[in-house]
């Protein structure tokens, strides 16, 4: 079913070229296309009555049960998500949502169900030491309870909560959710899980005689029009580049990208980054995590490093919402930031932190 929503929302941007592909006047294909939504919506609604219900009664057994430890052996207790139909780092962006959800209400999370781009998926939870994913199994977490309330400011004002259509199944089926918590990532992701998630990292920390920072620069399909809203030029990243070197000379700049890009990488040559394009996923969330500066790109791949890295991080506004300790580059002195951040720790050489 997520494949015929896929289908769906292309064919509605691309309305000509399917027409002439298929044969058929435009009017006979938005028909068509009017009954795929109306049943991938109505299909979509069932699912989410179904999770609903399961979670309602699950989380009605908890209750009796008494605490996390009690509950923790019972794998009829094990409350899993439904997988993204994305590539992998919005998937386990997902996860850690529903992770986030079951960490503060004390109960199991047993991993998402899914199977798009499952290898992929699988290895980074691996990586991360998080709760693995499945390809088939039952969703028993509806949604709305645990998503991140996500917006635009250039689409419309913020939402203040669940949808109508959220808190009516919350109240159908009895269940008390906290969506104060989804209009703020400090409270979502708050020190208590970051610290337990940082606890299942399994590979060890490095030791580098010069400081790094890593940017990660989303490229690949985000160069096609239709993403032009996420898409970050050059320009843009080398300016944050030049802020960095000019606060720290030493510091070792580490990009990751991906070679399909309608702009050439030479300029970042110039200014002595290395370059790591197309390298494996877990390379590079590695390298993000273990970075002492990360700046992140319009995008899950890097947000989701960044929540497990414990250093600087500087954020790019979009739908997803910053930590109130990461650097907001529309809203910071990014360089007053960067020299306070440097000052406070070791990573500075003692001659630079005293003048």
């Amino acid at each position: 079913m997520p494949l015929i929503g896929k289908i769906i929302r292309f064919t509605w941007k691309h309305p000509s070229d399917k027409a002439e592909f298929a044969g058929m006047s435009m009017v006979r294909l938005k028909r068509v296309i009017q009954r795929l939504v109306r049943y991938h919506v109505l299909y979509q609604r069932t699912e989410e009555i179904a999770a609903a219900w399961r979670m309602s009664g699950k989380m009605r057994a908890v209750g009796r049960r008494g605490s996390f430890d009690a509950v923790s052996g019972d794998t009829n207790l094990i409350f899993r998500s439904k997988g993204r139909f994305d590539r992998s780092g919005a998937q386990v962006h997902e996860d850690l949502m529903a992770y986030s959800f079951c960490f503060h209400c004390g109960y199991v999370y047993g991993g998402s169900i899914g199977g798009f781009y499952f290898e992929e998926h699988l290895r980074l939870c691996r990586l991360l030491g998080l709760p693995e994913p499945q390809v088939q199994g039952e969703v028993s977490l509806f949604g709305e309870a645990y998503r991140e309330v996500r917006w635009d400011s250039a689409v419309g004002p913020r939402p203040r909560g669940m949808s109508r259509w959220g808190r009516f199944l919350a109240f159908l089926f009895g269940m008390k959710i906290d969506d104060g918590r989804l209009l703020d990532v400090d409270r979502l992701y708050s020190p208590e899980f970051r610290v337990h998630l940082q606890k299942g990292i399994r590979f060890p920390r490095e030791r580098r005689e010069h400081p790094r920072a890593v940017v990660h620069i989303r490229r690949g399909d985000i160069g096609r029009p239709e993403y032009a809203h996420r898409y970050l030029n050059n320009a843009y990243f080398i300016d944050l580049i030049e802020r960095v070197q000019r606060a720290l000379p030493r510091v070792e700049v580490v990009i990751h990208s991906e070679r399909d890009s309608p702009e050439t990488f030479d300029d970042f040559i110039e200014l002595g980054c290395v370059l790591k394009l197309d390298s494996t996923l877990e390379e590079a969330w590695r390298d993000m995590i273990l970075a002492d500066i990360l700046i992140l790109s319009k995008s899950s791949f890097s947000y989701v490093p960044a929540l497990f890295n414990p250093n600087l991080v500087i954020y790019t506004p979009f739908w997803h919402d910053k930590l109130s300790d990461w650097v907001d580059v529309t809203t910071a002195d990014v360089e007053h930031a960067l020299m306070r951040y440097l000052q406070s720790t070791n990573i500075l050489p003692a001659a630079d932190r005293q003048s």
